[in-house]
């Protein structure tokens, strides 16, 4: 992997992993190393960036970087809660200003490589296999991986960061176990694009008996041409009861309740973007 031991770890190579690692590696000239289990980004949700992201970017020295990416304005948020009134909530009374619907995939990989332009080292499909404390005061930490060749090597370092996310991959591998407070169910669609609509700029929620969805316009490339994507996060204790749910599974492909939601889902999604114009 390298000959020298990095000054810190890092293992996660999402937004938060890449900017940290871009933050140190540039702004207090420290080795860094990224470490990730995918071969490279993927489609994901959570495609809203606040108007707030803006001083944090122009603080980290990326906000040029960003906004030549040229992503779409985020013009606020439109939703029904609690009755049928659709209430918008314009970005142009946020004194951060407008947002931004970004190419998750396309952001991501812009930041990894903005870590990687900034001297920080970043391994892909490496997979964390084991942590353990050295015992030496000056790197008291040692990482085993398993890289993409096959083969396992151990880095020692000085600070480690846990940025996977909810998968606390090295808070698990430390002995840490996950306390639920809620089960909820998750599933999202993307749908092809449909006629111009009035909430094109908007994010749409809408709370329903089982839970809440939500549905957003996607840029998609340099073009920006847009999709449609719908999420729905939904409560679905009758169908955990009935089709024994256990979790962390999709529901995709595990009977009609799990059918009946996705449509469900689209149906809102349809409904909102589609045919609600006031």
């Amino acid at each position: 992997m390298r000959d020298s031991k990095p000054d810190v770890v890092i293992v996660g190579a999402g937004p938060a992993g890449a900017a940290l690692a871009y933050r140190l590696a540039t702004a207090h000239r420290l080795d860094v190393l990224v470490l990730e289990r995918e071969a490279e980004p993927r489609f994901r949700i959570g495609e809203t960036l606040p108007g707030a992201a803006g001083p944090v970017l122009r603080d980290l020295g990326l906000l040029t970087g960003f906004i030549a990416r040229c992503y779409p304005k985020s013009l606020g948020r439109a939703s029904i809660w609690g009755s049928e009134e659709l209430v918008r909530t314009d970005s142009f009374n946020d004194p951060q200003g407008s947002g931004w619907r970004l190419d998750r995939r396309d952001f991501d990989t812009w930041l990894v490589a903005e870590a990687q332009r900034g001297g920080a080292d970043v391994v892909r499909s490496c997979r964390l296999t084991a942590i353990r404390r050295t015992g030496q005061a000056s790197f008291p930490w040692a990482v085993a991986a398993a890289l993409p060749n096959g083969d396992k090597e151990i880095v020692a370092t000085r600070f480690l960061v846990d940025a996977t996310g909810r998968r606390a991959a090295i808070a698990r591998l430390l002995g840490a176990t996950t306390t639920r407070i809620d089960r909820l169910v998750c599933t999202y669609a993307v749908h092809p694009a449909g006629a111009p609509t009035c909430l094109d700029g908007f994010s749409v929620v809408e709370a329903a008996p089982d839970g809440w969805f939500y549905a957003a316009r996607l840029p998609s490339g340099a073009r920006q041409r847009s999709d449609l994507a719908g999420f729905l996060a939904a409560r679905f204790c009758r169908w955990r009861e009935g089709h024994g749910h256990r979790p962390g599974i999709s529901i995709a492909g595990r009977g009609r309740s799990a059918i009946a939601a996705v449509a469900r889902a689209r149906r809102g999604v349809e409904r909102l973007l589609g045919g609600r114009r006031r």
